[in-house]
């Protein structure tokens, strides 16, 4: 990049805030932003894209991934939704090594609340040890292979169990029909707020989740 545009991006970042605007319409103070990016800001989405694809590429170089036929991937992404994939537990410290690496280099901080883990041998079905996995001066959460991850916003185990997911959506689903009981809206309106609040949490996973035609008729 021109070296006119790096310190127009730099200043643009060191200079960003936000506003909360109330229901009176009243704006509150500037709030700076001192890390992530600037949401709903058109220019966030490349800024990261920028940022993320770097390491991604450096771990593509690392290798130990997965083979799907001819293809050899370790990683899954989506916008700021970052997934690492191996074969084995030592492959696996090495991509964290490199994440932390290049999050240190980039002044990216980790969130760690966020960071989960999660393995199975699929020969003796059993799950692996992965008591050794090291991200910086950290430890990511363990899930076993028997408890979901929620990748993307659907809860999945790593056996592509989504058991627990179809729980979800009928607990969501139920407790939003109990907000509703004794409503005052019109008709037209509850209908409104069926379509809206109640039907996109089944519709969300539902080309995924695997639901039989009874448990569609019971939902």
């Amino acid at each position: 990049m021109n070296e006119n545009d790096v310190q127009a991006l730099e200043s643009y970042c060191e200079h960003s805030h936000m506003r909360v605007i109330h229901a009176d319409g009243e704006k509150s103070a500037k709030i700076p932003l001192h890390r992530g990016l600037r949401q709903g800001c058109p220019l966030s989405p490349k800024l990261g894209g920028v940022v993320v694809n770097a390491m991604l590429r450096w771990l593509d170089f690392k290798g130990g991934g997965l083979s799907q036929g001819d293809v050899v991937t370790n990683t899954l992404c989506f916008s700021d939704d970052s997934t690492l994939k191996t074969t084995n537990v030592h492959d696996m410290n090495v991509l964290l090594a490199c994440v932390n690496s290049y999050c240190q280099w980039a002044g990216m901080k980790i969130n760690m609340g966020k960071t989960e883990v999660t393995g199975y041998d699929y020969k003796r079905k059993c799950p692996l040890d992965l008591s050794i996995l090291q991200l910086g001066n950290g430890k990511p959460k363990i899930v076993m292979p028997w408890d979901p991850v929620k990748y993307l916003g659907v809860r999945v185990t790593i056996t592509g169990d989504l058991t627990l997911e179809r729980d979800y959506v009928r607990k969501k689903t139920l407790d939003t029909i109990k907000q509703l009981t004794k409503h005052m809206y019109h008709p037209q309106l509850i209908h409104w707020v069926i379509q809206v609040a109640i039907i996109p949490i089944f519709r969300y996973s539902a080309a995924i989740a695997s639901w039989d035609s009874q448990e569609i008729v019971k939902l």
